[in-house]
């Protein structure tokens, strides 16, 4: 689990938060993606990078009712059981809150170099089409 602040909005596209839950030395990852809209509203997705090339595994689902914004940090939980296939699960809720029972989006992915032990991390990024130069994920 993650608590994930941001000093403002993206203006005119969207910023993202990648919670790395699996790269290999090769550089293969998969990854939590929280998108935060430029109007606050947080979308949550599985992703794997395989080869440099990012695919998305299922469909990007809003977290319905959930903005983040300054002063409104939000928490993520992702959890991966199982290999050959792996279930990720994941969801996010406002950091005052209680967790939810309920998970947001479920995938299982079986790409053979994702199955092993790998690092874990944190990344974020900021589309180029967005108006702002710098947004601050904390």
């Amino acid at each position: 689990m993650v608590t994930v602040g941001i000093d403002q909005l993206p203006v005119a596209n969207s910023g993202w938060l990648y919670v790395l839950l699996r790269r290999t030395p090769a550089g293969d990852e998969i990854r939590g993606r929280v998108r935060v809209a430029p109007d606050g509203g947080v979308w949550l997705g599985i992703s794997t990078v395989v080869g440099g090339l990012e695919t998305a595994i299922g469909t990007e689902v809003r977290a319905t009712g959930l903005t983040i914004g300054p002063g409104s940090p939000i928490r993520v939980r992702v959890q991966g059981t199982g290999t050959a296939p792996t279930s990720w699960t994941m969801r996010a809720w406002p950091a005052s809150a209680a967790e939810p029972a309920a998970w947001t989006v479920s995938v299982t992915d079986a790409i053979a170099s994702l199955q092993g032990a790998g690092g874990v991390g944190l990344r974020g990024y900021l589309s180029r089409s967005a108006t702002n130069t710098a947004i601050t994920f904390s």
